[in-house]
């Protein structure tokens, strides 16, 4: 025990004698893995996913010195309580270790949270595929839409093989509106980060921490085999597609307001297709005057009125692009963004539409969830290892000389240049393979 603490007062005193050789950028998460005894070589990309299980997940436990607060993603606010063990990844760690608006006497950030006594990996009993019958299985995820809905038809193959099974299911506050719809295989949802008491509950845990982000293996593998592998159940590809229905309250919703804003009757033969112009991440952006421009252009001709959604705050931006872009085309282009005020509307709006068209972005893996006939345009990574276990999709890929690059991240393009961090492979895109494909799409029989 006492070489134990030994080993942590050493690990402190090498964060605080090697904060100025570490570069800026990686300061904070390259201290607070030091701090967990965690290798900041944990974060480097390997070969595979056997490998990948070898290396700890950079999740960790911290205790709470003081009761504090954030939001997530410009989400609501969430709240720590003072003495409370909470379970978080590294990252979120490192911005809530300090808080600079509440300072010491000596003016210094004052320290919100510690190492709790007892660590992850001293509490992890990883899921592998064993057998889950009157189980409780903690799952958590920190990535996006995306990531959410590769996770979930290996939980709804868990659900049905083990109905006796209980699944918690930790992910961010923004996400909730669409997780929470998932009552055939989610028992309990709860938020990232929670409480030390639900891991400790729970037979086995499962975290998705690196699957995609750091492994070779994502560059060929489609992530939801992927994700099915780390869980050990290797389930048919046919099986792994998601599948979803809006809210009810918010379908009529979105249903009125395409009627009474946009003045589009959906019952009278009106061709929809939702379009998501920008992923979360510049590298997955294209600049909208080479990609979007011939694209819509052609949507258009093929008598497609377009409705544009994002979230809220993209509002301004989008009605520019409208305006400098497509200005001629005003009436047949609908700026839904300021209306989608959760997850739950864009889920409704791609059940509503005939056709979804995007960039690698959460608007393809919900239209397919809901069923809706969609079209993919990948740059940096390669169309096959997002869609090819949908049944109502197609995609083209760019033949730019540099992608795939596997990017991960929210830096822009190193290529990006005068674009503003805008991926320029999006501009290698074969117009006429885009048009056969598109068309094939549309008479096809699902």
């Amino acid at each position: 025990m006492k070489k134990k603490k030994k080993n942590r007062n050493h690990i402190k005193k090498h964060v605080k004698q090697n904060k100025v050789n570490i570069p800026q950028s990686n300061n904070k998460l390259t201290n607070a893995q030091l701090l967990f005894g965690l290798n900041p070589r944990s974060l480097d990309i390997v070969d595979t996913l056997d490998i990948l299980r070898k290396n700890p997940p950079n999740i960790v436990i911290a205790k709470c010195l003081h009761d504090c607060s954030f939001k997530q993603n410009d989400s609501v606010i969430q709240k720590l309580e003072k003495k409370k063990n909470y379970v978080m990844n590294i990252s979120m760690f490192a911005n809530l270790e300090y808080n600079k608006y509440h300072t010491t006497p000596d003016g210094k950030p004052r320290l919100n949270l510690k190492p709790a006594k007892k660590s992850f990996q001293d509490l992890y009993k990883p899921y592998r595929g064993q057998e889950l019958n009157n189980k409780r299985l903690l799952v958590l995820r920190t990535g996006g839409i995306g990531d959410l809905l590769f996770i979930q038809p290996n939980l709804r193959y868990l659900k049905q093989k083990y109905p006796s099974c209980k699944i918690i299911f930790a992910t961010g506050l923004q996400y909730h509106s669409m997780v929470e719809t998932w009552t055939d295989c989610i028992d309990v949802l709860t938020t990232l980060p929670f409480n030390e008491s639900d891991f400790i509950s729970c037979q086995y845990h499962l975290t998705f921490e690196g699957v995609i982000e750091r492994t070779r293996e994502a560059h060929t593998t489609n992530a939801y085999e992927l994700f099915s592998k780390w869980m050990g159940l290797n389930l048919d590809k046919n099986l792994l597609r998601p599948v979803q229905e809006p809210n009810d309250i918010v379908y009529s919703e979105v249903r009125q307001i395409l009627k009474n804003n946009f003045k589009l009757d959906i019952n009278k033969n009106n061709k929809l297709c939702a379009i998501q112009l920008r992923a979360s991440s510049p590298i997955r952006t294209p600049h909208p005057g080479q990609l979007w421009v011939p694209i819509i252009n052609f949507l258009i001709s093929q008598n497609y009125k377009i409705i544009i959604t994002d979230n809220p705050a993209m509002h301004s931006q989008i009605e520019n692009i409208i305006n400098t872009f497509f200005k001629e085309h005003r009436d047949k282009i609908f700026n839904f963004t300021k209306h989608s005020q959760s997850i739950s509307y864009s889920i409704a709006l791609a059940k509503i539409v005939d056709m979804v068209v995007g960039i690698d972005s959460s608007l393809l893996h919900i239209a397919e969830s809901v069923g809706t006939k969609n079209f993919g345009i990948y740059g940096p990574f390669p169309g096959s290892i997002r869609l090819s276990t949908y049944k109502y999709n197609d995609w083209i890929d760019c033949t730019a000389s540099c992608a795939p690059c596997f990017t991960h991240g929210h830096r822009p393009c190193i290529y990006g240049g005068n674009n503003g961090g805008c991926s320029p492979c999006y501009q290698h895109i074969n117009m006429s393979e885009f048009i056969t494909k598109f068309k094939n799409l549309e008479i096809r029989n699902v």
